[in-house]
């Protein structure tokens, strides 16, 4: 299957599909339309919406919520997983060396199966490079949160978080057109676990001049502290 089918067989949404996609009625869905909150085309007279972008129009949103809206996104879970349970030094990869899309999550992906992460290192980089050419997973701010295209494609049965750190940057197709320092591959097996561990990894990065102080860490426990750090508001603030 070449990646233009795999994208028309299961990507291409319609107008019911993205409504239970989201949880929202049709309605709703009209008016984001309308409002040019959401983007989509006609086939036919009839709406289609392609996955991808909608994945990436939600990570946008989670991204720019306030504390309090990340907040509500991880109270919807009956337990919530700390972060530092989540990201690990198994997890984190420091020293990325810049290069092209490819190059950048091969590291990513073989560092993980050398440490016992993921099964299948060939097909979770297949998946995470198919995801990528569909659109860039680099947001603003120096920031990417590569991923596969769908949550249940993951053979992983717990969930974990990635960090990779490439000090130099690289090009990643980011949205502002800056380099790409961070990458934060969120792995989970549903669709709404992915969100929440989104909105926990999104809570991270709103500390001051965290960036820098990641890009700029030494050793993985310097990250972890950070990590920890994080977890302590989450707490107070969930």
């Amino acid at each position: 299957m070449n990646r233009q089918d795999y994208a028309q067989e299961s990507d291409i949404l319609t107008l019911l599909e993205i409504a239970d996609y989201l949880k929202v009625s049709q309605k709703t869905i009209m008016r984001m339309i309308n409002k040019g909150n959401i983007k989509g085309f006609k086939v036919g007279g009839q709406w289609r919406f392609l996955r991808p972008v909608v994945d990436e129009w939600i990570t946008d949103k989670i991204q720019n919520l306030p504390k309090n809206g990340l907040a509500k996104v991880i109270k919807t879970a009956k337990k919530i997983i700390p972060l530092s349970k989540l990201i690990t030094e198994k997890s984190i990869i420091l020293n990325i060396k810049p290069g092209s899309k490819t190059h950048i999550l091969s590291q990513i992906a073989y560092h993980l199966y050398e440490n016992k992460l993921i099964k299948d290192v060939d097909d979770f980089l297949k998946k995470l490079i198919l995801r990528e050419e569909m659109i860039s997973t680099a947001v603003s701010r120096g920031v990417a949160f590569p991923h596969l295209r769908k949550p249940s494609e993951n053979k992983n049965k717990e969930p974990f978080i990635a960090l990779a750190v490439c000090p130099e940057g690289t090009e990643f197709d980011s949205i502002d057109g800056l380099l790409t320092h961070v990458f934060a591959l969120v792995c989970s097996k549903s669709e709404l676990t992915h969100l929440r561990l989104l909105a926990k990894i999104s809570w991270l990065f709103k500390q001051e001049n965290i960036l820098d102080k990641i890009i700029k860490s030494n050793s993985k426990e310097e990250i972890l502290s950070f990590v920890k750090k994080t977890d302590v508001e989450i707490a107070i603030n969930v």
